[in-house]
């Protein structure tokens, strides 16, 4: 009984298929329903699609709301803009060690012209955040080519870089 922050396709391919999960997680002031809860749940239904099929790549993407230190082995690459992990980043990293995930978008340097960097979360106070995430299988971690942060949905929604930039 999943609700519409947890949403999944598998989508059949030539040489491996993927499971593509694409999710929100609260932030850590939420409650109804909290962010323990719905990384639980996120945690049983990639345990659940890795059993069915274990030799599909599983991608997991979205709204993260935790912080994912640099460098951490398995879990992180060097591109990550944080030097620590929140309470947040630390569930969604025992989430990732359950499952075989790495944040692969800490994996690629941000382009230098690019303002905000690995940034995808600008506060209303202009902090920036790197709250969203692309995961992917362990053992398909080297098929993945480049991350970057897109801005424009939020520039033509607000004028300005405000809010969550678009991962891919």
């Amino acid at each position: 009984a999943y609700d519409k922050r947890i949403v999944w396709v598998r989508i059949e391919g030539h040489t491996y298929n993927l499971i593509f999960i694409a999710v929100y997680v609260p932030h850590k002031y939420r409650t109804e329903p909290s962010q323990a809860e719905t990384l639980q749940e996120i945690d049983t239904l990639c345990r659940t699609l890795r059993h069915k099929y274990p030799t599909d790549q599983l991608i997991v993407a979205g709204d993260m709301n935790g912080r994912i230190p640099r460098n951490v082995k398995h879990i992180s690459g060097k591109f990550s803009m944080h030097s620590y992990a929140d309470s947040g980043g630390e569930r969604l990293m025992e989430m990732m060690h359950n499952n075989h995930l790495h944040a692969a978008s800490t994996r690629f340097c941000p382009p230098r012209s690019h303002a905000c960097g690995q940034g995808t979360y600008i506060s209303p106070q202009g902090n920036l955040k790197q709250l969203d995430y692309i995961l992917c299988s362990n053992e398909h971690a080297g098929t993945m080519m480049r991350c970057r942060v897109l801005w424009h949905l939020s520039m033509d929604a607000h004028g300005d870089r405000q809010d969550h930039g678009l991962i891919c």
